[in-house]
């Protein structure tokens, strides 16, 4: 296990109303058979504190695994759909991300960039457009 950096850059479209967010955080990267991993802790800059993310990524594929307060796994496949579960402490709700585009450039140590655009539904609904840009040193 290595000890990283990760600056996100979030932004989520909601009603036409575009929010930003930024923030810098310390991670531990690992190997899981095909995947190069990224743990880290969330903060109440993202409004889930008390809650730990795994972004994990191979070959086309990302996901993302947020486990505590919060509970769902996000898996992103550009041009493809997926769905969860993701439960809160006020009960559970059913997921669809629409990946738009994923991308994502690592060097042999793992470091380099991860970028995804999604659309999210839940219970059905269109709730948000969202793009996470991530660099991790």
């Amino acid at each position: 296990m290595e000890e990283v950096r990760i600056q996100i850059n979030a932004e989520q479209e909601t009603d036409g109303e575009v929010d930003k967010m930024e923030f810098n955080t310390e991670a531990v990267m690992f190997q899981d058979g095909e995947w190069t991993c990224y743990r880290y802790e969330e903060t109440e800059v993202m409004g889930m504190a008390g809650t730990i993310t795994t972004l994990k990524v191979k070959e086309g594929k990302i996901q993302m695994i947020r486990e505590g307060e919060l509970l769902t796994q996000m898996d992103f496949e550009a041009g493809k759909t997926s769905r969860s579960n993701y439960q809160t402490p006020f009960g559970e709700l059913s997921l669809q991300i629409d990946t738009m585009s994923l991308s994502y450039s690592l060097d042999p140590e793992g470091h380099g960039k991860v970028e995804i655009a999604y659309k999210l539904s839940i219970d059905g609904t269109l709730q948000s457009i969202n793009k996470l840009d991530m660099a991790i040193h």
